[in-house]
Protein backbone atom coordinates (compact mmCIF):
# COMPACT_ATOMS: atom_id res chain seq x y z
CA UNK A 1 0.00 0.00 0.00
CA UNK A 2 2.67 2.42 0.73
CA UNK A 3 4.49 1.38 -1.91
CA UNK A 4 1.41 1.70 -4.33
CA UNK A 5 0.73 5.63 -2.85
CA UNK A 6 4.64 6.92 -3.35
CA UNK A 7 4.68 5.51 -6.52
CA UNK A 8 1.59 7.46 -7.60
CA UNK A 9 2.89 10.65 -6.48
CA UNK A 10 6.17 10.19 -7.97
CA UNK A 11 4.28 9.09 -11.14
CA UNK A 12 1.91 12.54 -10.51
CA UNK A 13 5.19 14.13 -10.33
CA UNK A 14 6.44 13.06 -13.81
CA UNK A 15 3.39 13.69 -15.65
CA UNK A 16 3.59 17.09 -14.59
CA UNK A 17 6.64 17.48 -16.35
CA UNK A 18 6.00 15.29 -19.37
CA UNK A 19 2.57 16.73 -20.43
CA UNK A 20 2.28 19.95 -18.19
CA UNK A 21 -0.86 20.91 -16.23
CA UNK A 22 -2.17 23.72 -13.94
CA UNK A 23 -4.63 24.36 -11.61
CA UNK A 24 -6.49 20.26 -11.72
CA UNK A 25 -3.41 18.85 -12.21
CA UNK A 26 -1.71 20.64 -9.11
CA UNK A 27 -4.14 20.33 -6.29
CA UNK A 28 -4.14 17.15 -6.99
CA UNK A 29 -0.80 16.19 -6.40
CA UNK A 30 -0.83 18.49 -3.51
CA UNK A 31 -4.45 15.97 -2.31
CA UNK A 32 -2.01 13.27 -2.90
CA UNK A 33 0.78 14.27 -0.45
CA UNK A 34 -1.59 15.41 2.38
CA UNK A 35 -3.10 11.47 2.34
CA UNK A 36 0.07 10.28 2.40
CA UNK A 37 1.19 12.49 5.43
CA UNK A 38 -1.51 11.28 7.11
CA UNK A 39 -1.31 7.70 6.20
CA UNK A 40 2.07 7.41 6.21
CA UNK A 41 3.75 9.20 8.42
CA UNK A 42 7.13 10.31 9.09
CA UNK A 43 8.60 9.67 5.34
CA UNK A 44 4.92 10.80 4.17
CA UNK A 45 5.98 13.54 6.30
CA UNK A 46 9.15 14.64 4.57
CA UNK A 47 7.36 14.38 1.63
CA UNK A 48 4.83 16.95 1.84
CA UNK A 49 7.00 19.16 3.80
CA UNK A 50 9.34 18.87 0.60
CA UNK A 51 6.71 19.51 -1.94
CA UNK A 52 5.06 23.20 0.32
CA UNK A 53 8.30 24.62 0.36
CA UNK A 54 9.33 23.81 -3.51
CA UNK A 55 5.59 25.38 -3.65
CA UNK A 56 6.49 28.10 -1.75
CA UNK A 57 2.49 27.91 -0.82
CA UNK A 58 -0.36 25.74 -0.19
CA UNK A 59 -3.07 25.35 -3.16
CA UNK A 60 -5.03 23.55 -1.27
CA UNK A 61 -5.18 25.24 2.75
CA UNK A 62 -4.19 28.42 1.68
CA UNK A 63 -4.90 29.71 5.62
CA UNK A 64 -1.77 28.31 6.18
CA UNK A 65 1.73 29.84 5.75
CA UNK A 66 4.02 26.86 3.64
CA UNK A 67 7.07 27.86 4.95
CA UNK A 68 6.65 28.17 8.58
CA UNK A 69 4.00 24.90 8.83
CA UNK A 70 6.81 23.05 6.25
CA UNK A 71 10.01 23.74 8.17
CA UNK A 72 9.27 22.29 11.46
CA UNK A 73 8.01 19.64 9.64
CA UNK A 74 10.70 18.39 7.73
CA UNK A 75 12.99 19.01 10.84
CA UNK A 76 11.25 16.49 12.98
CA UNK A 77 10.27 13.75 9.81
CA UNK A 78 13.56 13.64 9.05
CA UNK A 79 14.84 13.13 12.40
CA UNK A 80 12.02 10.47 12.76
CA UNK A 81 12.90 8.62 9.47
CA UNK A 82 16.61 8.45 10.64
CA UNK A 83 15.68 7.00 13.55
CA UNK A 84 13.37 4.26 11.86
CA UNK A 85 15.03 0.54 11.68
CA UNK A 86 14.13 -1.06 8.67
CA UNK A 87 14.24 1.60 6.18
CA UNK A 88 12.40 0.51 2.61
CA UNK A 89 13.28 1.74 -0.48
CA UNK A 90 10.90 5.07 0.42
CA UNK A 91 12.61 6.18 3.59
CA UNK A 92 15.87 6.15 1.86
CA UNK A 93 14.82 8.17 -1.34
CA UNK A 94 13.12 10.85 0.96
CA UNK A 95 15.99 11.07 3.49
CA UNK A 96 18.19 11.78 0.00
CA UNK A 97 16.36 14.28 -1.80
CA UNK A 98 16.38 15.89 1.98
CA UNK A 99 19.93 15.54 2.17
CA UNK A 100 19.89 16.91 -1.39
CA UNK A 101 18.04 20.29 -1.08
CA UNK A 102 19.28 20.73 2.92
CA UNK A 103 15.70 20.37 4.24
CA UNK A 104 15.53 18.99 7.86
CA UNK A 105 19.51 18.75 7.89
CA UNK A 106 22.49 20.60 6.14
CA UNK A 107 22.78 19.93 2.40
CA UNK A 108 25.03 17.70 1.76
CA UNK A 109 25.22 15.62 -1.97
CA UNK A 110 27.53 12.71 -1.18
CA UNK A 111 25.18 11.66 1.99
CA UNK A 112 22.40 12.14 -0.65
CA UNK A 113 24.01 9.86 -3.31
CA UNK A 114 24.45 7.20 -0.28
CA UNK A 115 20.49 7.33 0.46
CA UNK A 116 19.93 7.14 -3.06
CA UNK A 117 22.17 4.20 -3.67
CA UNK A 118 20.39 2.43 -0.51
CA UNK A 119 16.72 3.01 -1.88
CA UNK A 120 18.01 2.06 -4.83
CA UNK A 121 19.51 -1.66 -3.62
CA UNK A 122 16.31 -1.74 -1.46
CA UNK A 123 14.22 -1.77 -5.12
CA UNK A 124 12.93 1.81 -5.86
CA UNK A 125 13.10 2.31 -9.82
CA UNK A 126 12.83 6.25 -9.06
CA UNK A 127 16.29 6.19 -7.36
CA UNK A 128 19.04 5.54 -9.72
CA UNK A 129 18.45 9.18 -11.64
CA UNK A 130 19.19 10.80 -8.37
CA UNK A 131 21.86 9.03 -7.26
CA UNK A 132 23.88 10.20 -10.95
CA UNK A 133 23.03 14.16 -10.21
CA UNK A 134 23.73 13.53 -6.81
CA UNK A 135 27.39 12.05 -7.66
CA UNK A 136 27.79 14.74 -10.17
CA UNK A 137 26.92 17.50 -8.34
CA UNK A 138 29.33 16.71 -5.00
CA UNK A 139 31.96 17.17 -7.54
CA UNK A 140 32.05 14.13 -9.96
CA UNK A 141 32.85 14.44 -13.46
CA UNK A 142 30.40 15.48 -16.35
CA UNK A 143 31.64 12.50 -18.35
CA UNK A 144 30.75 10.25 -15.45
CA UNK A 145 27.28 11.49 -15.61
CA UNK A 146 26.79 11.79 -19.12
CA UNK A 147 27.60 8.10 -19.43
CA UNK A 148 25.06 7.50 -16.47
CA UNK A 149 22.01 8.85 -17.88
CA UNK A 150 23.01 7.55 -21.49
CA UNK A 151 22.83 3.90 -20.39
CA UNK A 152 20.07 4.09 -17.68
CA UNK A 153 17.04 2.37 -18.50
CA UNK A 154 13.08 2.12 -16.98
CA UNK A 155 10.97 4.91 -15.23
CA UNK A 156 12.98 7.45 -16.11
CA UNK A 157 14.73 7.13 -19.45
CA UNK A 158 13.52 10.02 -21.00
CA UNK A 159 14.66 12.57 -18.65
CA UNK A 160 18.07 10.77 -18.45
CA UNK A 161 18.08 11.67 -21.83
CA UNK A 162 17.62 15.21 -21.76
CA UNK A 163 19.65 15.58 -18.83
CA UNK A 164 22.57 13.76 -21.27
CA UNK A 165 22.01 15.91 -23.91
CA UNK A 166 22.18 19.10 -21.69
CA UNK A 167 25.73 17.59 -20.55
CA UNK A 168 27.07 16.92 -23.15
CA UNK A 169 26.07 20.38 -24.68
CA UNK A 170 27.44 22.03 -22.11
CA UNK A 171 30.59 19.51 -22.03
CA UNK A 172 31.55 20.60 -25.85
CA UNK A 173 32.20 24.19 -24.70
CA UNK A 174 31.59 27.40 -27.08
CA UNK A 175 32.47 27.48 -30.24
CA UNK A 176 35.96 28.46 -31.84
CA UNK A 177 34.45 31.25 -33.79
CA UNK A 178 32.09 33.44 -32.86
CA UNK A 179 29.39 34.82 -34.90
CA UNK A 180 29.47 31.83 -37.22
CA UNK A 181 26.83 29.77 -38.67
CA UNK A 182 28.20 27.14 -35.86
CA UNK A 183 27.40 29.49 -33.38
CA UNK A 184 23.99 30.53 -34.50
CA UNK A 185 23.71 26.25 -34.52
CA UNK A 186 24.78 25.98 -31.00
CA UNK A 187 22.76 28.72 -29.63
CA UNK A 188 19.94 27.08 -31.18
CA UNK A 189 20.94 23.75 -28.96
CA UNK A 190 21.73 25.79 -26.09
CA UNK A 191 17.94 27.31 -26.24
CA UNK A 192 16.63 23.76 -26.26
CA UNK A 193 19.05 22.75 -23.07
CA UNK A 194 18.23 25.58 -21.54
CA UNK A 195 14.20 24.71 -21.52
CA UNK A 196 13.99 21.29 -21.67
CA UNK A 197 12.64 19.94 -18.03
CA UNK A 198 14.75 17.44 -17.23
CA UNK A 199 12.93 16.84 -14.08
CA UNK A 200 15.95 17.30 -11.51
CA UNK A 201 15.37 20.96 -10.03
CA UNK A 202 18.76 21.25 -9.15
CA UNK A 203 20.01 19.74 -12.16
CA UNK A 204 18.55 22.40 -13.93
CA UNK A 205 19.50 25.27 -12.25
CA UNK A 206 23.31 23.51 -12.50
CA UNK A 207 23.03 22.79 -16.29
CA UNK A 208 21.39 26.60 -16.87
CA UNK A 209 24.06 28.20 -15.15
CA UNK A 210 26.58 27.10 -17.23
CA UNK A 211 24.55 27.86 -20.45
CA UNK A 212 24.01 31.71 -19.29
CA UNK A 213 27.44 32.01 -18.60
CA UNK A 214 28.25 30.99 -22.10
CA UNK A 215 25.37 33.43 -23.38
CA UNK A 216 26.93 35.96 -21.86
CA UNK A 217 30.36 35.75 -22.74
CA UNK A 218 28.94 34.87 -26.46
CA UNK A 219 27.47 38.07 -26.29
CA UNK A 220 30.54 39.90 -25.39
CA UNK A 221 32.14 38.57 -28.48
CA UNK A 222 29.46 38.93 -30.95
CA UNK A 223 29.13 42.81 -29.94
CA UNK A 224 32.25 43.27 -31.46
CA UNK A 225 31.74 42.37 -34.80
CA UNK A 226 29.18 43.92 -37.10
CA UNK A 227 28.26 42.01 -39.75
CA UNK A 228 24.36 39.95 -40.04
CA UNK A 229 25.40 36.77 -38.83
CA UNK A 230 26.27 38.55 -35.75
CA UNK A 231 23.50 40.48 -35.37
CA UNK A 232 21.32 37.03 -35.63
CA UNK A 233 23.53 35.16 -33.24
CA UNK A 234 22.59 38.23 -30.94
CA UNK A 235 19.15 38.26 -31.69
CA UNK A 236 19.56 34.46 -31.09
CA UNK A 237 21.22 34.86 -27.63
CA UNK A 238 18.85 37.50 -26.22
CA UNK A 239 15.99 35.13 -27.15
CA UNK A 240 17.31 32.58 -25.47
CA UNK A 241 18.96 33.70 -22.39
CA UNK A 242 16.78 35.07 -19.32
CA UNK A 243 19.56 37.87 -18.25
CA UNK A 244 19.46 40.07 -21.00
CA UNK A 245 23.18 39.40 -21.61
CA UNK A 246 23.42 42.71 -24.03
CA UNK A 247 20.93 44.94 -22.33
CA UNK A 248 18.29 45.11 -25.68
CA UNK A 249 15.38 43.42 -27.08
CA UNK A 250 15.78 40.89 -29.60
CA UNK A 251 13.71 42.80 -32.19
CA UNK A 252 16.81 45.32 -31.95
CA UNK A 253 19.56 42.73 -32.82
CA UNK A 254 16.58 41.10 -35.51
CA UNK A 255 16.14 43.95 -36.92
CA UNK A 256 19.88 44.38 -37.27
CA UNK A 257 20.32 40.86 -39.01
CA UNK A 258 18.10 41.49 -41.85
CA UNK A 259 19.95 40.78 -44.80
CA UNK A 260 18.96 39.06 -48.55
CA UNK A 261 22.38 36.89 -48.59
CA UNK A 262 21.88 35.52 -44.90
CA UNK A 263 21.04 31.94 -45.42
CA UNK A 264 20.70 31.19 -41.81
CA UNK A 265 18.00 33.40 -41.55
CA UNK A 266 16.28 31.75 -44.68
CA UNK A 267 16.11 28.58 -42.28
CA UNK A 268 14.96 30.39 -39.67
CA UNK A 269 11.77 31.65 -41.81
CA UNK A 270 11.32 28.13 -43.21
CA UNK A 271 11.79 26.04 -39.92
CA UNK A 272 8.99 28.83 -38.73
CA UNK A 273 11.48 29.23 -35.82
CA UNK A 274 10.24 33.38 -36.49
CA UNK A 275 6.89 34.86 -35.37
CA UNK A 276 4.36 36.60 -37.43
CA UNK A 277 5.34 39.94 -36.69
CA UNK A 278 9.38 38.93 -37.33
CA UNK A 279 8.14 37.95 -40.60
CA UNK A 280 6.53 40.59 -41.72
CA UNK A 281 9.21 42.62 -40.55
CA UNK A 282 11.81 40.89 -43.48
CA UNK A 283 8.77 41.54 -46.08
CA UNK A 284 8.29 44.95 -45.34
CA UNK A 285 11.68 45.68 -45.75
CA UNK A 286 12.20 43.80 -48.91
CA UNK A 287 9.52 45.75 -50.22
CA UNK A 288 11.29 49.13 -49.10
CA UNK A 289 14.70 48.28 -49.94
CA UNK A 290 13.72 46.62 -53.09
CA UNK A 291 14.72 43.01 -52.91
CA UNK A 292 11.47 41.10 -52.98
CA UNK A 293 12.15 38.70 -55.09
CA UNK A 294 15.35 37.36 -53.32
CA UNK A 295 14.75 34.37 -51.87
CA UNK A 296 14.50 35.31 -48.29
CA UNK A 297 11.42 37.49 -49.04
CA UNK A 298 9.78 34.77 -50.99
CA UNK A 299 10.39 32.39 -47.68
CA UNK A 300 9.07 34.82 -45.28
CA UNK A 301 6.26 35.74 -47.47
CA UNK A 302 5.27 32.27 -47.50
CA UNK A 303 5.55 31.37 -44.28
CA UNK A 304 3.50 34.47 -43.44
CA UNK A 305 0.62 32.52 -45.73
CA UNK A 306 0.75 29.49 -44.60
CA UNK A 307 -0.62 29.04 -40.73
CA UNK A 308 1.32 27.02 -38.43
CA UNK A 309 0.44 23.34 -37.56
Amino acid sequence: MKNDKFTEYIECELALGREGGWEKEIKAKEALAWAIHTEFPPTGSLLLAHLLLQQKTSYLKQEIKAKAFAKPLSDEAFEAVQRIEQKDGWDYYWLGLSHLYGRGVAKDYLKAAEAFTASHNAGNLYAEFEIIWARHLAGGSRLEALLGFIRLKGKLADFAALSARALALVETGPVRVPGSPCHIARILLLHGALHDFIYHDLGSRHINIAIEKELREGAEQLLQLNTPRAYLALYLTERTSRANPTGQKPIVWFEKAIDPTLGELEVLCRTRELSYDELRIIVKRAGLEGWSSSSLASIAASALESPDD
